[in-house]
């Protein structure tokens, strides 16, 4: 329910935002948009590191009273740390990898995946050949490093979208949107556009 409500603040900014350039608007109320569609993403990413971070602290904690509880032998206390930590940062990434499938990346999505699958496999098996207080850290190490590629190419796609409209200073701040039909928009954006059209050609 928590993720659902994060989603649903993005998707306000990101129909606002491309709902303002295929409507045509002036670029600085696309401009507006564009801030607005960021700001609802780092709204969504501090959101779960509250709420997951919080849940993380509370069991690392808790942690040696549970692993009590449990009867968990004490030399895989800090395996459960570790990965308590990774688990936070996986759950960042499956949020970015969702911010990351609105903008229709599918193939930046599939490959940011294996890209986590491929670390995590090559970082575990590293650290399986080491001593055991190291496992663990090929999973978390994975996680971060995947964090990074993933935000970095969200970060890049958030930036083309407004780099595209404004077409290097080609508009003028109080001008309106006149390329629109260029701009790679989601998917879902083209199919309205194309039933546009179609409407407008039977009507001719």
């Amino acid at each position: 329910l928590f993720l659902l409500k994060v989603e649903t603040g993005f998707y306000r900014g990101y129909r606002s935002f491309y709902g303002a350039i295929t409507n045509k608007q002036a670029y600085s109320v696309i401009k507006a948009r564009h801030q607005e569609l960021g700001s609802a993403m780092m709204d969504g990413l501090l959101s779960i590191i509250k709420v997951q971070g919080v849940i993380t602290l509370v069991f690392l904690v808790a942690s040696h009273p549970l692993a009590t509880l449990v009867k968990m032998p004490p030399q895989a206390l800090g395996l459960f740390r570790i990965l308590l930590l990774a688990a936070l940062l996986q759950a960042l990434f499956q949020v970015i990898l969702l911010f990351i499938l609105y903008f229709d990346l599918k193939r930046t999505a599939l490959y940011l995946a294996l890209f986590f699958l491929v670390t995590n496999l090559a970082f575990t098996w590293i650290t399986l050949k080491m001593e055991y207080s190291y496992y663990g850290y090929g999973y978390l190490l994975s996680c971060l490093v995947t964090i990074v590629v993933s935000y970095l190419a969200l970060a890049r796609q958030f930036h083309l979208d407004v780099a595209v409209v404004v077409g290097q200073g080609q508009f003028r701040h109080s001008s309106p949107l006149r390329s629109v039909d260029s701009l790679p928009l989601p998917r879902e954006r083209w199919a309205v556009s194309a039933a546009s059209s179609a409407s407008a050609s039977a009507r001719r």
